[in-house]
């Protein structure tokens, strides 16, 4: 955890960051490496696919990863049947943050 104090709202003071010391370079590191191997993985992936010795399961997984890499994984539909409907209204202003936060609630809350 952080030795950053925070304020009351959870965020932090204007100026002050999280994460002081910033992203590592670890994660850009490891994926340039990774990157190297690009093409030797792929000829791995295609000797697996075409060597009829390998288990079948082995075959399809690399015939699969060979087409992810090539043309992206494949668009998944999603139907969803919406069953209520939902309608938010802003509050009107409010004078404080207590008195907006009590308008925002009866808006939200079911009554």
């Amino acid at each position: 955890m952080s030795d950053i104090e925070r304020l009351p709202n959870g965020r932090f003071p204007k100026g002050v960051s999280g994460n002081p010391g910033g992203k590592t370079g670890l994660m850009d590191e490891v994926r340039d490496l990774a990157r190297q191997e690009t093409a030797a993985s792929i000829k791995a992936l295609a000797e697996i696919r075409d060597n009829k010795k390998e288990p079948a399961q082995a075959r399809v997984a690399a015939s699969c990863a060979l087409l992810d890499r090539g043309w992206g994984k494949p668009a998944q539909t999603v139907i969803a049947e919406i069953t209520e409907r939902f309608a938010f209204e802003f509050p009107r202003e409010a004078e404080s943050e207590e008195e907006w936060l009590e308008l925002t609630a009866t808006k939200l809350l079911p009554q």
